[in-house]
């Protein structure tokens, strides 16, 4: 009879500590502090660019993440807008001192973009293997732009292409494969940032 009113006593106090809402609100200063603005990405482009050059990024990672989720349609759906964006980027720059470096590069991603469309139905490696010159022309881009806070990572995964090994950009640093999908979702490396 003790054990069980000590019980009862004790789980009632566990009860009133844990669970009683009335009480006044804490007084203790809050610790945690707000996370740091994100630094706004520029380049030797210039602010208009730079903005059009970010939106073509956009429209890569609609790519990419459709590939890492092997997902053909929406791969096809995301090349069209990546040649969309890839169009209108290519026209601002046309005046531009960089356009001369940035331009064979951007003919690259046209090509593959278009690749990738007229591969409708084909296989998703078929796919992958044209997002992974996109990838490397994209970040030429990148390189050639100077992008500064653009929030990039350079990833690359040693398998790829049949162990020759294959580079993708991606907005955060956490690796999702896009040449294996599902199968080997983790494989790869950060290389850089920009």
């Amino acid at each position: 009879m003790r054990i069980i009113s000590l019980s009862l006593l004790l789980a009632l106090g566990l009860f009133s500590a844990c669970g009683n809402s009335s009480q006044a609100p804490s007084t203790k200063s809050d610790t945690t502090m707000a996370a740091a603005p994100k630094p706004i990405p520029t380049s030797a482009l210039g602010q208009q660019q730079t903005g059009e050059m970010m939106q073509l990024l956009a429209s890569y990672y609609d790519l990419k993440d459709a590939l890492v989720a092997t997902d053909t349609a929406k791969a096809d759906a995301a090349a069209a807008r990546l040649t969309a964006s890839a169009e209108q980027f290519k026209n601002s720059i046309g005046s531009l001192a960089q356009a001369s470096s940035i331009n064979p590069h951007m003919e690259q991603i046209l090509k593959g973009s278009d690749s990738i469309l007229a591969a409708k139905g084909e296989s998703i490696e078929t796919q992958r293997e044209h997002f992974s010159y996109i990838s490397e022309s994209l970040y030429a881009v990148l390189r050639a732009a100077e992008l500064k806070n653009g929030g990039v990572y350079l990833e690359h995964c040693p398998m790829a292409m049949d162990d020759k090994g294959a580079n993708w950009l991606s907005a955060e640093s956490e690796i999702k494969n896009p040449y294996f999908g599902k199968k080997m979702i983790e494989c790869g490396s950060v290389t850089d940032s920009l």
